[in-house]
């Protein structure tokens, strides 16, 4: 088990399509997304074909930018401005394992 709220997608384009790679012996790419969970490891998913990773893809970027505007929403109620953020990071590679973004007591309203 996992928490997606307030996780990043980690993506090494910015066109905010999954990565892929090509593994010695293989004949065709492998496509994967990495989701950075605010506690915890990386988690890679990936897929030998784009068409079966798309759909989960969706799902988690749906509900990563719905987490997102759920929280601008309740900082703009109680007063507060907030500064939008992508659910996306761009790295050129993907972080080490527990590497990972900066967290601040005030990353959350939540």
């Amino acid at each position: 088990q996992f928490d997606l709220r307030g996780a990043k997608i980690i993506l090494r384009s910015k066109d905010g399509k999954p990565n892929w790679i090509t593994y010695p012996g293989e004949t065709s790419p492998w496509h994967y997304f990495t989701i950075l969970p605010r506690r915890g490891y990386p988690i890679k998913i990936s897929s030998p074909s784009l068409e079966e990773l798309e759909p989960v893809y969706r799902a988690v970027r749906s509900f990563l930018q719905h987490d997102a505007a759920m929280k601008n929403q309740h900082a703009q109620q109680m007063g507060h401005y907030i500064e939008e953020e992508s659910v996306y990071q761009t790295v050129e590679t993907t972080p080490p394992r527990g590497g990972g973004r900066v967290r601040t007591n005030k990353d959350s309203y939540w």
